[in-house]
């Protein structure tokens, strides 16, 4: 059964370099878009907050994480919630990617319209956007859609 989801209109367009930004991750080191470009592909995920969605989906992406990396991919989550709260459910969920604090959620404004909370992104290893979940609530596309984006582009990449 497919499931139904809460989408809004995109502010970014497929195709186009998305802005780059720099954030704080959990261990207060700085981590930007950019020092990716050319490296890796990038599932960006923007979360307002923590619930037991957002930790769900955070440990579908952590147990995926292994096909992702293996297809040149990495993954960054920013979450819109102070360090505290974002740090003690990190340390429960031992993710291998970063987690980046967007407590102003000024990146958030830069990828989201109004009205969303939520936003999957998939970008190419030079910071184009190849597709985009951009919602207003969960549920989430789920994780293989992700993988399979990440693992087209990376064979795109290789031809």
């Amino acid at each position: 059964m497919e499931r139904k989801l809460n989408t809004t209109r995109p502010r970014l367009s497929v195709g186009n370099v998305v802005p780059n930004f720099t954030l704080k991750d959990l261990n207060d080191e700085p981590i930007s878009r950019g020092a990716y470009r050319v490296l890796r592909h990038l599932v960006l995920v923007l979360l307002p907050n923590i619930s037991a969605a957002t930790q769900t989906y955070i440990e579908e992406l952590r147990d995926s994480y292994a096909t992702i990396h293996a297809a040149e991919g990495e993954v960054l989550v920013l979450i819109g919630e102070p360090v505290a709260q974002a740090a003690e459910v990190y340390a429960e969920l031992d993710t291998p990617f970063h987690i980046l604090i967007d407590s102003e959620k000024a990146v958030s404004a830069k990828f989201l319209p109004e009205g969303a909370g939520y936003g999957i992104f998939i970008l190419d290893r030079y910071g184009a956007l190849h597709a985009q979940w951009v919602l207003s609530a969960p549920p989430f596309p789920p994780v293989e859609d992700v993988v399979e984006w990440i693992e087209a582009i990376d064979n795109q990449c290789t031809l």
